[in-house]
């Protein structure tokens, strides 16, 4: 399979199972709405742009890693489920609920409203922890992913969900176009850890 690995996710899906691919087209495309409503002038947060080059990421990083065939098609569909819908609550609140951080109400909403998605989908649980840490700073985020299921088992069979959990923050990390950091040149002393982070990285892809 590697010798040929389709170009994009949901392509992949589709080439080994195309009920995932289906599931997965949908989930996309129920979303949009609270996708468009990511997208504001002047924001750094590109609603439906930004998810889905994080989704090109996690396909990247994939595909890059040489062996594709480590991924269950079940696993890339959690990972194109967790691209599409790790930002929703930028969409669904003007602000996060008190003593909520992003992207866990992001994983709430999901959890409470999984029949909007798909009919029994039970794997919004599984959702909710891969992207519930997404945006912790790096400390943190080791921290926690200690306490994400090593192998976490769905009526499909067990997914890698720590593994899962670093692609899916990496792919996030790695959408550093000028749209989502500040501009070349700007006093490094003046960012927070998370945009020192996006900087760097974007530094390091350029060049």
């Amino acid at each position: 399979m590697n010798g040929n690995v389709p170009e994009t996710l949901r392509d992949y899906l589709k080439s080994r199972d195309e009920e995932l691919a289906d599931r997965a087209n949908h989930f996309w495309r129920i979303s949009k709405q609270i996708l468009d409503r990511q997208s504001r002038p002047n924001s750094n947060e590109n609603g439906e742009v930004h998810v889905k080059m994080v989704e090109r990421n996690i396909w990247r990083l994939i595909k890059d890693s040489g062996n594709v065939s480590e991924f269950t098609p079940y696993e890339v569909f959690l990972l194109s489920c967790s691209a599409c819908c790790h930002d929703f609550d930028k969409g669904l609140f003007d602000s996060l609920p008190y003593d909520m951080e992003h992207g866990e109400g992001s994983g709430d909403y999901v959890f409470k409203e999984f029949k909007t998605f798909l009919q029994n989908f039970h794997e919004s649980f599984a959702i909710k922890k891969i992207i519930g840490i997404h945006d912790f700073s790096s400390e943190r985020f080791h921290e926690e992913l200690k306490k994400v299921d090593l192998s976490f088992s769905l009526s499909s069979g067990p997914v890698k969900l720590q593994k899962l959990a670093v692609i899916f923050k990496a792919a996030d990390i790695l959408h550093t176009d000028n749209s989502r950091i500040p501009t070349m040149g700007v006093d490094l002393a003046k960012l927070t850890d998370k945009q020192k982070n996006k900087h760097h990285a974007r530094e390091s892809i350029s060049g």
